[in-house]
Parts: C-alpha cells; sequence; structure tokens
C-alpha cells in the first residue's frame, strides 16, 4: 500500500514502513497546501491519504475532495481546536482522535463521517525496577501563569512530597526523566488524554490520572495499571499511600508499561489505522460543501487569532463561494469583529429582509446579537420572534416570553443554542468585552453576565451548563465564588465550590468550603443529607 503522511511528526511512518507499506512523509510551509500538489510531489498515486493535526502555524489542504483513495485526518489536540476542526474535519472520510468523546459530543450535523478511537503512541522502552529509581515523585512540562490548575497541583505535591519538576527538556530527556521516577501525577489542561500519560506509562513510572473518562479508560485500566483521582484531596491521599507501600506502586506502574508494551506502540497504532481505513466508504464532504467547510475552518482560526491571512481576502473569497447560512452568518461576524460597520449593518439589514435565511439559528442569532450590541433591541428581538415561530410548537423554547432586558434576550439564544447541541466552542476563547459575535451557549451566557453583571439567573445557567463541561473547571469556580456570595446559606452551593475547588488543586480552599457547607447544613436541619451525599472515597 501506498500512504502519504501529512505533517506526522511522530513515529507512525516509520511503523507504516515496518508493516511493509510504502510511504512517503511530507510537510508543507506555511498555512496552505493543495492535495494533488502534494501527491505529485510524493511521486506515487496513494492508497490512503493520512494529515496530522500541526502543532505550530495549522494546515488547511484544499481540494481533498478530488483524492479518490481514502483520506484521515489525526486530531491531537481537539481539546483546544474542536472549534475549527468541526468544519476541517468533514472534508476527510474519519477522523483520528484520542479525544474521541469531544467528537461524539458535536450536534448530529456537525459529527465527522466516521471515528476512530486513536491515543498517539507510547514508546518502547526498558522497565528500570523502583529499586534503581531516584526519584520518588516527577513531573515534566510548562509551569506558567496561564496554566494555573497545573501550577496549584505542582506548588501542593512539591510542598508535600517534594516533587521534582522539569522544563523544556527534550523528548530523550524527558524519557529518561521519568524512567528514574517512580511515581508521575497527569495533569491535562482541559482533561483530556494527553502525551504524558503514554509517556510516564512507557517508561514505567506509577501514573496518577485525573478521571479522564472514556478516553482514557480505554488505554488504561483504574486501579490495576493506574490511579484515578477526582481530587486534588484524593490524589494527596493517594500518593501517601503508595510512598508507603512501594512494592505495590510498582506493580500497579509494571501493569501500565505492560500494557504499553503490548498494545500502545508505533506498530499496534498503525495496524489499527490500516484496519480502520480498509473499511472504510467515501462519505466526505464534496463541491460547494467541501469549499465552504474549508473556508469556515479558516475563518474560525482567524476570528481566534491564529491565521494571519488579511480579512479582506477572506471576505472576499466568502462572498464568491455558493450562498448558504452558515456563510452568511460567518461573513457578518469577520465584518462586526473587524470594525465594517457598513458592510455589517447592510448585511443585517439584507438577513431581516430576505425569507431565505429566516430559519436559520446561525444568521439569526448573529444578526440579533448584533442588533443588540448596537442598541437595537426592537431589531435584535425581530430576528428572535421570527426564529422561534418556525420552530415546532411542542419544542418548550417556543413559547418563550419576549425577553426584556439585554441578558435575558443573551439567555433565551443560549437556551436555543443548548437545544442544538452547540454548548461550547471547544478551544476559542471567547471575550465578550472585544465585540465578538457568540456562536454556543456558553458564550450567549457570558456576554449576558458581560451586559448586566451578577445576575443571578445567567449565573445559575451558566454553572449548570459549566458543570458538564470538564475543561471549565477552574471557570465554574469562579462562578460558584459569585453564587456563593449571592447565597451564603446554600449548603449545597457551598458543597459544588468545595467539590470544584478541590477538583482544581484548591485544596485547602475547597476543604474550608466543605466545612462552612457542613455548617450551613447543620442550621438548616439537613445535616443527615449532607453526610449521605459527602461520603468520602476509600483507596484499595
Amino acid at each position: 500500500m501506498n500512504i502519504l503522511c501529512i505533517d506526522m511528526p511522530f513515529p507512525l511512518g516509520p511503523a507504516f514502513r515496518a508493516l511493509g507499506h510504502r510511504t512517503v512523509e511530507l510537510s508543507p510551509a506555511g498555512a496552505d497546501a493543495d492535495a494533488e500538489q502534494l501527491i505529485q510531489e510524493a511521486g506515487f498515486t496513494p492508497d490512503l491519504v493520512i494529515q496530522q493535526e500541526r502543532l505550530a502555524e495549522r494546515l488547511l489542504v484544499r481540494s481533498l475532495d478530488q483524492i479518490p483513495c481514502p483520506t484521515l485526518f489525526l486530531a491531537v489536540d481537539a481539546h483546544l481546536n474542536l472549534f475549527w476542526q468541526h468544519c476541517y474535519a468533514r472534508l476527510f472520510d474519519a477522523v483520528l482522535s484520542p479525544h474521541l468523546t469531544l467528537f461524539e459530543a458535536l450536534p448530529p450535523d456537525r459529527k465527522p463521517p466516521a471515528l476512530l478511537r486513536c491515543a498517539l503512541p507510547g514508546y518502547a522502552r526498558p522497565r528500570r525496577p523502583f529499586a534503581e529509581r531516584s526519584v520518588n515523585l516527577a513531573f515534566c512540562a510548562r509551569l506558567t501563569p496561564e496554566r494555573s490548575v497545573r501550577l496549584r497541583m505542582t506548588e501542593l505535591l512539591r510542598r508535600l512530597y517534594g516533587l521534582e519538576t522539569r522544563q523544556n527538556l527534550s523528548l530523550g530527556e524527558m524519557l529518561n526523566f521519568y524512567s528514574d521516577a517512580r511515581m508521575v501525577p497527569n495533569e491535562s489542561i482541559a482533561r483530556e488524554v494527553n502525551f504524558r500519560l503514554l509517556e510516564a506509562a512507557s517508561c514505567g513510572a506509577l501514573i496518577f490520572a485525573q478521571d479522564i473518562g472514556p478516553d482514557q479508560d480505554a488505554l488504561f485500566t483504574a486501579g490495576k495499571e493506574l490511579r484515578v483521582c477526582r481530587d486534588g484531596r484524593e490524589l494527596v491521599e493517594e500518593i501517601g499511600f503508595f510512598l508507603r507501600r512501594p512494592d505495590q506502586a510498582e506493580k500497579t506502574a509494571q501493569a501500565a508499561w505492560e500494557r504499553v508494551q503490548r498494545e500502545h506502540l508505533p506498530v499496534h497504532r498503525a495496524a489499527e489505522i490500516l484496519h480502520f481505513a480498509a473499511g472504510l466508504t467515501r462519505k466526505r464532504a464534496e463541491g460547494d460543501e467541501a469549499r465552504r467547510l474549508l473556508w469556515l475552518s479558516a475563518v474560525q482560526l482567524a476570528r481566534a487569532g491564529r491565521r494571519a491571512r488579511p480579512l479582506s481576502a477572506m471576505l472576499r473569497q466568502g462572498l464568491e463561494l455558493a450562498p448558504h447560512p452558515e456563510i452568511a452568518a460567518a461573513l457578518l461576524c469577520l465584518q462586526v469583529e473587524s470594525g465594517r460597520t457598513d458592510a455589517a449593518g447592510a448585511l443585517c439589514r439584507e438577513l431581516a429582509e430576505s425569507a431565505v435565511y429566516a430559519e436559520s439559528l446561525d444568521c439569526n442569532c448573529a444578526a440579533g446579537i448584533y442588533s443588540l450590541l448596537r442598541g437595537d433591541f426592537a431589531g435584535a428581538r425581530s430576528f428572535l420572534a421570527r426564529h422561534l415561530v418556525r420552530l415546532p410548537e411542542n419544542i418548550p423554547e417556543r413559547r418563550v416570553r419576549p425577553p426584556e432586558s439585554p441578558s435575558e434576550y443573551c439567555r433565551a439564544w443560549a437556551a436555543l443554542l443548548r437545544r442544538t447541541g452547540r454548548v461550547a466552542r471547544v478551544g476559542f476563547r471567547y471575550r465578550p468585552e472585544a465585540g465578538i459575535l457568540p456562536e454556543c451557549a456558553v458564550e450567549c451566557l457570558l456576554l449576558a453576565d458581560h451586559l448586566q453583571r451578577d445576575d443571578p439567573e445567567t449565573l445559575r445557567q451558566l454553572d449548570g451548563l459549566c458543570a458538564d463541561i470538564p475543561a471549565y473547571m477552574d471557570f465554574r469556580r469562579q462562578i460558584l465564588e459569585r453564587r456563593c456570595r449571592q447565597a451564603p446559606e446554600n449548603w449545597r452551593l457551598l458543597l459544588d465550590a468545595g467539590r470544584t475547588s478541590l477538583a482544581v488543586f484548591r485544596v485547602e480552599e475547597g476543604l474550608a468550603e466543605l466545612d462552612a457547607a457542613a455548617d450551613a447544613a447543620a442550621r438548616a436541619g439537613e445535616a443527615r443529607r449532607f453526610a449521605r451525599v459527602c461520603r468520602p472515597k476509600t483507596i484499595a
């Protein structure tokens, strides 16, 4: 088989060759490439094309619909990039990703044609006995103010257990560091399966992992091959427990190392990919749809500040595409966010007068929010009203009373977006103060909070949404702090605040909040109910 690998620095290319396949690896310069030109450069007709997400400047490949063989996209950082990958991924026949649950949670119209859970492979390393290792607890990662949760974890473990940290090591240096360590705590930016999980397991260290869920469970068995800790308190207790039981720690670490050697080396991952690709049928976007999704991918990257293409060229390209509601909404967002108020106003009026886009959630929401922000509340309400009247009669959101304030208006759109599965734009940094138009429920609520600070209903809804998004754990803690100030005797809120603080390694603060919750429950005569829902975990 001829396999074309695009932007694949990890060892899958050599693994394909080890399985007897001809493989060419290309890394195009710049942010754009043409698929047919890449095939010419490869010098063969491929039977399979795999593009891996580039971790630096993101690469967008056009003309993917012209490739006759199966195409795969390997999304290794979906937890930071899903906001544009949900468009780009549909240009391929399937997506491979360690973060399968993120793609599975997308609305049906935004899901890729096919999915394979595919964590990047581990390393074939000899296992050193714990007796030959000199470091009890090790952690290698960037430690910067932007990673506040990580800083809290490392400071806590350094103070209690002498955690040794390293930054900016080469791959070989990092693997040697972990091979000299008995135990490694893992922390991920958005509670996702990260590189560190396979790296530490490959080196035979005992991993203390966060509770990631199915993506992690598919790789290692909790309790047998690694330890899963729900929060900072459990992490502290687990590390103390296994420091006193080094034989048990080594047994668990060895089980994870054996799992890597048995199932998670590059040759294993390459075989999984080839077996999966053999059963694929062609379902990628083509023609006008493919051109639209490629442009929308570029738009999302540009709006996030990750693409330097001139905005005028991007607007011109959008106008040259076949008309579509998503294109119209994206054009409005680009015009608004680039300060082209005259063009944005004209497009908003065109959308208001056009029946073509009257049912479009994208157009009505973008135009309605823009009308609200420029002070046209009547116009904003008209976009909401025409959207509601076209919903089925049995949908509760249709019966909402007309909003009487800007924050109530934003909450109405949040409810409609949540109903369609557009809860969060994973990886996108939304800033309402910068005039960015919202595209999901969380962003509409953030705008509502910006327009009317500390509205109890807005905070309640934000809290509810963020409770189901692991990546928003630290932000949810901030929301709960504000809610607790509004209702200091609500023991359930105090309990949630304490649990959330513990989850983001604010252990002392979390324990104090749990004590406050217990006291508030006792004053309310509900001490027994509090005790039932606040039972500690037993380590075994």
